[in-house]
């Protein structure tokens, strides 16, 4: 596989992961927060990251939720495989060590309500 290939791979996986997170959040939502609208995840393709953001439906502003990362190289001075799943560093950069990929489905668990799995743990799972 090329590396266009590959991008376009990796863009088209996570924008299924963004679709199955939408899901994820609706359901979230209605069970912890009945009374309140969930935001949706938007991905916006940059440089070298996919960035994926939660907005909020009343401000209509995002926050970064993950990062995917679309070529592959080092992150922190991390070996970071095409198609990682990062969590953020801050609004612009994501942290090294990678918490799932998005071509494989079997490690979007990484991804909650709240954001990135930690690598020690501690994040609230979904719930149900």
């Amino acid at each position: 596989m090329n590396q266009d290939t590959t991008a376009v791979s990796i863009e088209t996986a996570t924008e299924k992961l963004c679709g199955v997170l939408n899901e994820k959040l609706i359901k979230y939502y209605s069970v912890r927060y009945p009374n309140l609208v969930p935001g949706t995840a938007r991905m916006e393709i940059k440089q070298r990251f996919i960035a994926v953001y939660k907005d909020d439906w009343a401000s209509r502003q995002g926050s970064i939720w993950f990062f995917v990362d679309r070529v592959g190289g080092m992150v922190g001075g991390k070996p970071s495989p095409a198609g990682s799943i990062l969590k953020p560093a801050g609004y612009k950069a994501p942290a090294a060590h990678p918490r799932g990929n998005v071509l494989d489905e079997s490690t979007w668990g990484c991804v909650g309500p709240h954001g990135v799995a930690y690598l020690r743990g501690g994040n609230l799972p979904w719930g149900f």
